[in-house]
Parts: C-alpha cells; structure tokens; sequence
C-alpha cells in the first residue's frame, strides 16, 4: 500500500481524531478567516475610496517643513511660484486642466454685499478671484455654474479687460444684469484717512449661481455668492499700482530694492494654483514630477488628507493583523501539539513500516497529506463562516472607530483650510464618513478566497513540522522491542 491510501485509509479508520482535528482547524479557521477577510475589505476600501477622492489638488505651503526651515534658518521665506513652474507643472501628463489665480478686494459704495448666515461681513468690499483658464476651472469642476451670458475669452485674460462674472443674489440685490457696469475702487488708508488711488469700471458678462453641494461650497471661507471673478492681469495690475503708491508713503519698507519701485516691475504676485488630474489613481506619480520642480517649501495638497480619512479602516485592519499573528501562532501551537500526541499513539505502526523499508520522508509525507485533506476540509467550511461572523462583527468595530474620528472631523477641512490650499478657494472634502463606511464591504472574491488558503494551509504544512521532526527521530528497533 502507497503512503496515499494510507494517509486516506487513516483519515477515515480514525474518525474520533479525525473529527478532533477538523474541530480545532475549523474554530482556529474561522478566525483567520475573519482576519484575512477584514485585510481584504479594507485594502479594497482604500481603492474604493481613493477613486472616489477628487482629482482636484494644489500646490501649497508644507507648512512643518517651513518651520523647519526657518527655525535653522530665520531669514528663510519660501519664494513665490512663478508662472512659468506653475505652466510647466500644467504640461505633465497627468494632468487635465489647470488654472492660477490671484486675490484681491475691491471697494466700492454703490453695491451691497449679499447677506451670508453665519458670515455676516460688514463694508463695501468684494472679493475678486483672478482667473487665467478662460473655461473656469471652478465652472468644470461643479462649484458654479453660469445662469445667464458667457464666461472669458482669450483676447480678455491675456489683455487688461475690465470683465467680471457675479453671483445670480448680488444681481438680484443690486440690480444687475449682463452688460451692467459696476465702479470698484483701490483705497489705500494713510494718515489723512481713506484716499482712492483708481477707479475701475467693470462690464458684467457672466451671471453664475453655486451649486451647494456637502463638502463643496460650504465652510468659513466659502462666500460664493459675494465672489468675483476677473482674469488675473487686472487684479495684478491693481496690486502692483497700490504697491506702488504705498512705497511712496513708506520707502523705509521698500529700501532694500534698486532705485524706484515701479508697479510695472511687480514681480512677487503669489497665485494660488489647482490642478484637475485625468485620473486620482496618478496622484502619487504626479506628486514625484513637482517635487522636482517646486522651490523648497512646498508640497502638493489634496482636496482630503488620505491618510486622515482613511484611519477608521486603517484602525481595522492592524486590530485585523493582529488577530491574524495570534490566530496563526495559536493555530500553530496546538495543531503541532495535537499531531504529536497522535502520533505517539502510532507509534507501533510507523516502527512497521519503518522496519519494511519505508522511507522517513514517505512517512512525513503520508502524516502531511493526512493533516492536509482535514485541513482543507475545515479551510472550507471556516471560509464561509467566518466571513459571514467577521462581516457583522467588523462593520461594528467600524462604525465605533468612524464616530470616535468624528470628534476629530473638524482635521479634514482644516488640511485644506491654510493659504495657497484648496480651501483657500472654497474646496472641502469630497469624502464623507458614509462614504467610508459604505466602501467597506466584506465579501469572498477569488483573491480573498486563494489568500485564505494561502494562509490556511500553509499554517497547517508550518504546523506539521515539529511532528515530522519527530518521525525523522524514530528508531523502528526500539519501537518494535518496546511492543
């Protein structure tokens, strides 16, 4: 008789060890299969969620690096990024579309400003956004959309074009339409009291209403309907002139800079930049491409800290992982135990075959295939089961770790709340909560199913080799005098 049949003939001449064995293996079973199940569900999570963040992202300030910096370094100061890093960055090919922008308020005394609950700001000021993409990346992106007339055109943002787009409530409150004119004032405030240094006159050309979406025009920042927005040249042009006429009033400031201090030589304008990616997957090659190119100090921002949203699930899977290295060690230790007292019991029969001839290592092998054939019987059945009990006991562990993060919600809004980030132009988070707790779904793909035998059975071939140790050790002579 092979080491074959024997194996099979043992299997089922002893079922009181055979059932013994397929208990243990099915209950330790159960327990991986649970582990691996979770590890599974949240590294499919984390795809599931990282397809569902924006592509949106921003080239801002790395905020602990700066102070790095500048605490080995007092003078240090991060140099603004030139328009033609942010064009070169725009020509990567992980890139959609792009837009710069710069900020600038503009007085005026013949418009009021549109009421905002919980934002009440008082004056006559109004806050442009510069554009330089004629299609207005916060158009493509779903933050507004045009009600009434057109957005830019070439000839407007290349050239000083007086053009503004409004919101659809300050034109109802003031009266405007497409075609209107609006008169904004640069002030500068100086000793003998306010003083306007230029008068603009604005030809409205566009009429757009936000689209109030969770997560996207929301927060502190996010005064849609009081925004404005011209190509970025004539809020340059308006900066540069009040720089200019303040140097006049303190040239003490502007001393270390060669000879006259001309608007026309204004060359420190800091652009807050975004960028759509053709697919949020790229994002960490995208990220590789700028560090070269960026000056040092900055680093590029998403719309949602990954790392942030994802601590719910990540929380899960190393409590998973850690089940897993316990399950496997236990599964192990006794398996090894078990077999071992079975094998005493055998020892008569294995000193027969031994004395006959029998190779020691067709003997390990029948012991390995007997355990095997138990094994990947209670593998299976564990399979099912404990998918089924890690589902219903995870979700719950899930939903406690997702309302422990909640306290800490306000972390998500606040990576994108500094200057030159998404936040500055009113992005929020597109990932909520239930976007994390609907992403994570237990269930058996083929991965997840050859990854659980993986670990099964090769925890059941580690745990038969103190038992074969012990074969290898047997002397047929003494076994065969001792019976």
């Amino acid at each position: 008789m092979n080491a074959v049949r024997r194996a099979m003939a043992s299997v089922v001449r002893k079922p009181g060890k055979t059932v013994i064995l397929l208990i243990i293996i099915f209950v330790l079973g159960n327990i991986i299969a649970g582990a691996v199940s979770v590890r599974q569900a949240v590294e499919n999570a984390e795809v599931t969620l990282r397809a569902k963040m924006s592509p949106d992202v921003a080239i801002g300030y790395d905020e602990e690096k700066i102070e790095t910096l500048f605490a080995q370094n007092p003078t240090f100061r991060p140099e603004p990024l030139s328009v033609e890093t942010i064009e070169k960055i725009g020509a990567l090919p992980y890139v959609k579309s792009f837009d710069y922008s710069t900020f600038l308020s503009l007085e005026t005394p013949s418009l009021q400003r549109y009421p905002i609950t919980g934002n009440q700001a008082s004056g006559t000021y109004f806050a442009f956004t510069g554009v330089n993409n004629p299609e207005i990346i916060d158009m493509q992106e779903g933050m507004i959309h045009l009600v009434t007339g057109r957005a830019f055109n070439e000839q407007e943002i290349r050239n000083l074009s007086y053009v503004a787009l409004v919101s659809q409530d300050v034109a109802n409150i003031n009266n405007l339409a497409v075609g209107s004119v609006m008169n904004f004032e640069n002030v500068m405030y100086d000793d003998s009291g306010r003083r306007v240094i230029a008068t603009y006159h604005f030809e409205i050309i566009g009429i757009f209403e936000p689209i109030k979406q969770p997560g996207k025009a929301d927060g502190s920042f996010d005064d849609w309907e009081n925004k404005i927005y011209t190509p970025n040249r004539v809020l340059n042009d308006a900066t540069a002139f009040w720089v200019e006429e303040d140097s006049k009033l303190h040239p003490e400031i502007y001393s270390d800079r060669a000879d006259s201090y001309s608007y026309s030589d204004f060359d420190e304008t800091i652009y807050n930049t975004i960028y759509v990616l053709n697919d949020p997957a790229e994002l960490e090659l995208f990220k590789e491409e700028v560090t070269g190119l960026v000056p040092e100090g900055y680093i590029v921002k998403t719309r949602e800290n990954f790392d942030q949203v994802a601590v719910p699930i990540r929380s899960l899977q190393k409590i998973a992982f850690f089940i897993l290295c316990i399950a496997v060690g236990a599964t192990v230790l006794i398996t090894s135990l078990l077999i071992t007292l079975f094998l005493r019991d055998r020892r008569r029969e294995m000193g027969i075959y031994l004395s006959l001839g029998e190779r020691k290592i067709r003997m390990a092998g029948q012991i390995l295939l007997e355990v095997i054939v138990v094994a990947f019987i209670a593998i299976t059945l564990s399979l099912f089961s404990g998918n089924i009990l890690s589902n219903g006991l995870s979700e719950k562990m899930l939903a406690d770790q997702i309302v422990a993060g909640q306290t800490n919600a306000a972390d998500l809004d606040n990576y994108n709340s500094g200057f030159l980030d998404l936040g500055t132009r009113g992005y929020r988070n597109a990932i909520s909560h239930e976007d994390i707790a609907s992403s994570y779904v237990v269930f058996l793909d083929m991965k997840t199913v050859l990854l659980f035998y993986g670990v099964g059975l090769g925890t059941v071939c580690l745990s038969v080799l103190i038992p074969i140790f012990y074969v290898t050790r047997l002397n047929p002579k003494k076994i065969l005098m001792k019976y």
